[in-house]
């Protein structure tokens, strides 16, 4: 459930119906592990473990970066690896705070699209 609702919120699909949905197509429902996990399951995994969906989400949006800046790097430059390293341990400080708020913004679209009165906030 980590895995899928990690997923889903990295490319913004957010709402428990929606993710409940997207788990019925083969892709998505690999994450799932042959369970169909239902809204209301979706929203109590939220409930329980936020925590660690945030730190789980925070690392999917920071390796989505880092295979961004590299897969820059080498194409413009291959021959000069040392400067992707460069550039990565240079940014990736100023960047733990932007992914801080990416993830608080995905979960609380999330607990806005399903209603405050089914899911409080964490």
């Amino acid at each position: 459930m980590l895995a899928l609702l990690s997923f889903c919120y990295a490319v913004g699909i957010c709402e428990s119906r929606e993710i409940e949905r997207a788990a019925l197509k083969p892709k998505i429902g690999e994450f799932c592990g042959g369970l169909r996990p239902t809204a209301e399951s979706i929203r109590e995994f939220r409930r329980r473990h936020g925590k660690a969906l945030e730190k789980c989400l925070a690392q999917v949006f920071m390796e989505a970066w880092r295979v961004r800046l590299q897969s820059r790097c080498v194409s413009d430059r291959p021959t000069q690896a040392a400067d992707y390293s460069l550039a990565l341990a240079g940014m990736v400080g100023g960047l733990e705070g932007l992914f801080a708020k990416a993830v608080a913004e995905r979960i609380h679209r999330a607990v806005r699209h399903d209603g405050a009165a089914n899911d409080p906030l964490l």
